[in-house]
């Protein structure tokens, strides 16, 4: 059993040796280094048993950059913290004209941006949405013209970006499964196709290779809203890659309820690619229950127990809901659990290694009954491999610490196993 154990390993390692750097692959088959590198970070936190949730937060729209001081800066000069949040989230409705630089700042300073992709909802831009949702992508419409000059006006603000190398989480048309934007409760197909025409747009006529496409419906289980998974632009032959690198749902409730969570959770980690909460409330009635009453660092703890450990990272969404303004805000932020601004690698240095498997949790506390048996379920099978290539991929394959990945790292893994 023992030999058959060894040469199962060797043969693993083998198998994923040839590729130093095992890539995800982007939908973007264009996109830039720098945003492969990120959506490689992306895939390697769930294999982390620390620092594995980014933190986030929305600051509203471009019009009023004040708020970025009112939402990130303020948690950063909270006594005891001196930390920025990662994810400065904002909302794209008129992102025409405005100056990206407090974005680029705090990308510089280690953080990520996401922004939300809303057209025809910005009170500078008040043409109203179309009757007939296919002639936003059908050439020749009145509303096809005004969907390329919406499309147009973001290339501009995004190519600032990046040029600057900063990469956005790019979640266009959010919330599609429920009832109150324009765009939502449309034909499945339509939607669909205005998802692609937007993707193709803006990565092959704009040249735009720094996005990251998030698909984020809103939670609906137990709701009367569509299913997370209606709306899912597949691959096709046009892009074999798919449309989406990320996916999400945005979730608020008044405290979370993780059981329920992780029926949604469950469906969208099928398509295989990272999972994030892309807008996160603890409450849906902030008149009735306001400011400081949930305690932020109970949503680390409550993932983690509830077998939620997939999510990668949470967007608070402003106001009440926001980190700030909530419990638990110095507990969160130096939570060992919690990736803030300037605990991130540099995207623009060396790729980040991507796991290829599902991590098998194992118990800290438990002592090898049998030789081999690291996930302690007493057996000595496939699973025990898991749980040992677990530990050896998350730390990226370069177990000698060389920053090579060769065999010399094979016999350094086999001589600690066989010191069991």
């Amino acid at each position: 059993m023992k030999k058959y154990f060894v040469l199962l390993i060797i043969t693993v390692f083998f198998l994923l040796l040839p590729k130093k750097v095992m890539a995800a692959q982007t939908a973007d088959p264009n996109a830039l280094p720098v945003t492969k590198n990120l959506l490689d970070y992306f895939y390697s936190l769930p294999g982390k048993t620390s620092k594995k949730f980014i933190s986030g937060q929305n600051i509203g729209g471009t019009w009023d950059w004040s708020r970025y001081d009112q939402y990130i800066t303020s948690v950063h000069d909270k006594t005891g913290i001196g930390k920025y949040i990662a994810i400065v989230a904002i909302d794209g409705d008129d992102l025409n004209g405005n100056d990206p630089t407090v974005l680029i700042t705090h990308w510089q300073r280690g953080g990520l941006i996401s922004i939300a992709n809303r057209p025809f909802t910005s009170p500078s831009n008040p043409i109203p949405p179309p009757s007939d949702f296919s002639d936003l992508y059908t050439p020749g419409t009145d509303y096809y013209q005004h969907f390329i000059d919406v499309l147009d006006s973001e290339a501009v603000f995004l190519s600032k970006l990046q040029s600057a190398g900063v990469v956005v989480l790019w979640r266009p048309f959010g919330e599609m499964n429920g009832n109150w934007s324009w765009w939502c409760n449309q034909d499945k197909n339509e939607y669909i196709q205005l998802w692609k025409y937007t993707f193709r747009y803006l990565t092959k006529t704009k040249q735009l290779h720094n996005l990251l496409w998030v698909y984020s419906p809103i939670f609906a289980y137990s709701y009367k809203w569509l299913p997370v998974s209606y709306y899912y632009p597949e691959p096709d032959s046009d892009n074999p890659n798919g449309y989406v690198d990320i996916v999400g749902y945005d979730y608020y409730h008044y405290y979370p309820d993780f059981v329920k969570m992780k029926y949604d959770y469950d469906t969208l980690l099928k398509y295989g690619k990272p999972f994030g909460l892309t807008e996160f409330g603890p409450d849906d009635v902030p008149s009735t229950h306001g400011t400081h009453w949930y305690d932020y660092s109970t949503l680390l703890t409550g993932l983690v127990a509830n077998n939620l450990s997939q999510v990668t990272f949470f967007l608070s969404w402003r106001d009440d809901w926001s980190i700030i303004n909530q419990n638990g805000t110095s507990a969160l932020m130096n939570s060992n659990l919690i990736l803030n601004a300037g605990d991130l690698p540099n995207f623009n240095l060396s790729p980040i290694l991507t796991p290829t498997y599902t991590p098998t949790p194992t118990s800290s506390s438990c002592s090898l009954k049998l030789l081999g048996d690291f996930n302690c379920d007493l057996k000595i099978n496939e699973s025990d491999l898991n749980a040992l290539l677990g530990k050896w991929m998350t730390n990226l394959n370069d177990i000698t610490g060389d920053n090579i990945v060769n065999e010399s790292d094979l016999n350094k893994l086999l001589g600690n196993w066989k010191a069991l």
